[in-house]
């Protein structure tokens, strides 16, 4: 029932979800055989990695549009003009107002109703999820396999302090071997643990000890240890008094669960009836009615987390006849709404954006005179004249780079100029020009390293590998489809229509 009920809330039929779920899983395993199936040989991995993981070695010119900003001189008419002929760009956005229904489970949980005897009954019904968890207080010695320590010398270490236990103070020796910073100097004092805080292999071994009893070398990610158990508190039974808010706030959850699926179903089924108006269906079930304001595609509201919703909303059939949406999930509530305004994309007054168009039309020119700047000084940086060298002189900003393809030390885009530059530019020293944003780059590849298989070990080889095969696998995957889309032969049945 629940299965249905969750499947109805969101719109959708039992047959319809299955047969979707089918058809995906068809698809997956399609898919699944083009990847498994596609393999990449030594030697294209090789140039793979040669390629991919190539370095590239230059030098950079920044030039800044802002320095340029006070030499821009921009009349009134200029802005009147612009936005005279760009008036598509100072459009408002579509929008519409709706209105909503909503239903949470804590909103249900609210209205519930219960007697404190049918609270002690949930109670007691469960008096095993209240029982507080035990408690145990222990030290221990680690031996830390790192750099300086192999897990032999690690094991043979900890085989001694276990020997030396036997007449030896555990907090003395604690102190003086232990690798733990944090107890160390406690005397290996761990203080208070309930199960799950410590690593899966300490805290079972611990778990499992008596009082005073001393632990086998314990081995974990850390290395080895000996653990001795101190203190031990056994979980009790918490009495109904000291629970009760905690019992209130989740019994009336369990009840409102199974009102809540009902409730949905009344949702579901009312809005359908009243097909574009939302009042009977509030007042049957209670509900108030909310609205929102100018809800626009690309909004920040909650129905922009759903496009299929945003579709809907601002569908014919919604800004004409007011029809309420299907039933919607967001943020574990359940939604139906309708639209009850809509306004058409209008033109922005000029007052509301002469500021905005100046402050572009200045922004663009100081990118046009640092663009014109570049192009001025760049022969003289040619024949391979060091950038630094001269950069003070033209009151520019000169740097180095060293970078792979995923390095994002600078922005992809340069990157990408960067790894477009030719051999022969390199050898030529040819400088380039790239523009980006309202800065104006100079930028020279000098030289270039490919990249070593060597320097992976076997398993950064075989993830990249793995990785590399799906990629080629998908593309096969990708042409197969494209295939079949131009060989199909399409008919339409004229009865269906």
């Amino acid at each position: 029932q629940n299965y249905e009920a969750i499947l109805a809330s969101q719109g959708v039929s039992v047959a319809q979800f299955e047969s979707d779920l089918r058809l995906q899983l068809e698809i997956n395993q399609l898919r699944r055989g083009f990847i498994d199936s596609s393999f990449i040989t030594p030697n294209e991995f090789r140039q793979f990695i040669e390629l991919q993981m190539q370095k590239r070695i230059g030098q950079l010119l920044t030039i800044n549009a802002e320095n340029f900003i006070d030499e821009v001189v921009i009349n009134a008419d200029q802005v009147q003009s612009y936005f005279d002929n760009n008036q598509d760009l100072f459009q408002t956005d579509e929008e519409v107002d709706v209105e909503y229904l909503s239903l949470s489970l804590d909103d249900v949980a609210a209205t519930i109703e219960y007697s404190e005897d049918d609270l002690r009954a949930y109670y007691e019904n469960n008096l095993a999820r209240f029982i507080t968890n035990e408690e145990r207080k222990s030290r221990h010695i680690l031996i830390a396999i790192d750099e300086d320590t192999n897990e032999e010398d690690a094991l043979e270490t900890i085989l001694t302090v276990q020997e030396r236990l036997v007449s030896e103070s555990f907090e003395a020796i604690a102190k003086e071997l232990s690798d733990d910073p944090g107890s160390a100097e406690l005397g290996g004092d761990l203080g208070w643990a309930e199960p799950g805080l410590f690593v899966p292999e300490f805290d079972k071994v611990l778990f499992s000890l008596e009082i005073n009893e001393l632990s086998d070398p314990v081995k974990t990610e850390f290395g080895y240890h000996l653990i001795r158990l101190d203190e031990l508190n056994e979980g009790e039974q918490q009495v109904y008094e000291d629970v009760q808010l905690e019992l209130d706030s989740e019994y009336s959850k369990v009840r409102a669960e199974d009102k809540l699926f009902g409730l949905v179903d009344q949702l579901e089924d009312l809005s359908l009836q009243a097909f574009n108006e939302l009042n009977s269906v509030a007042d049957a079930l209670g509900l108030s009615l909310s609205r929102i304001d100018g809800v626009s595609r690309n909004g920040a509201t909650f129905f922009n987390q759903d496009p299929e919703i945003i579709s809907i909303l601002f569908s014919q059939n919604s800004i004409e006849t007011a029809e309420n949406t299907p039933l919607f999930e967001f943020d574990d509530s359940i939604f139906v709404a309708r639209v009850i305004g809509h306004r058409m994309p209008t033109t922005k007054g000029f007052s509301e954006v002469e500021s905005e168009i100046k402050d572009y039309l200045v922004s663009q020119e100081a990118i046009s005179l640092a663009n014109n700047y570049a192009e001025q000084i760049k022969p003289q940086f040619s024949d391979n004249v060091s950038f630094k060298d001269k950069a003070d002189e033209f009151n520019v900003k000169a740097s180095e780079f060293d970078v792979s393809r995923g390095d994002t030390e600078l922005s992809r885009g340069l990157i990408e100029m960067i790894f477009n530059s030719s051999s022969n530019d390199m050898v030529e020293g040819n400088i380039q020009t790239y523009v980006e944003g309202e800065k104006v780059f100079l930028l020279r590849v000098s030289s270039y390293e490919d990249g070593k298989l060597e320097s992976f070990n076997d398993e950064e080889r075989n993830s990249a590998k793995i990785e590399l095969s799906e990629q080629i696998g998908s593309r096969e995957l990708n042409a197969f489809a494209e295939h079949l889309r131009k060989n199909a032969e399409v008919s339409i049945d004229p009865g269906l229509y």
